[in-house]
């Protein structure tokens, strides 16, 4: 049995995803893991998908958890790219979520940027994970 996410607090334990349980539980005793279910995870990343086509025409999932978003001539409706990132913050927060968002050029390097754990609020770009 492998971690398959982990939140803050267990990051900060040292924990990470594809780490063995057992190793897990040696490093953070009072960890409290919970049973996967990727059916569930990918109903919610649908919801999110759908509830992202407010900020823009072009939105596609980008499995296991993520959000691609092409704001590409869409951020001056939200006052610019700033609050723009406000309102998709808002948005999963309300989810309980929290999101790493990634602004960049192209698609594949806000992926790679979200991916690597890369948070910005100012920048350029298209991707939310």
């Amino acid at each position: 049995m492998r971690l398959v996410r982990a939140d803050a607090a267990a990051h900060a334990a040292g924990l990470a995803a594809g780490m063995a349980l057992a190793d897990a539980r040696a490093r953070a005793p009072d960890l409290v893991a919970i049973a996967h279910d990727p059916a569930a995870d990918a109903h919610v990343l649908d919801r999110v998908v759908t509830a992202c086509d407010r900020f823009s025409p072009l939105v596609a999932s980008d499995p296991p958890d993520g959000v691609l978003i092409d704001i590409s001539g869409c951020a001056h409706l939200f006052g610019g790219e700033g609050a723009l990132v406000t309102d998709m913050r808002r948005l999963f927060r309300s989810w309980q979520l929290q999101p790493l968002i990634a602004r960049a050029a192209t698609p594949e390097a806000a992926r790679a940027l979200a991916r690597c754990g890369f948070d910005a609020g100012d920048g350029e770009g298209n991707a939310a994970h």
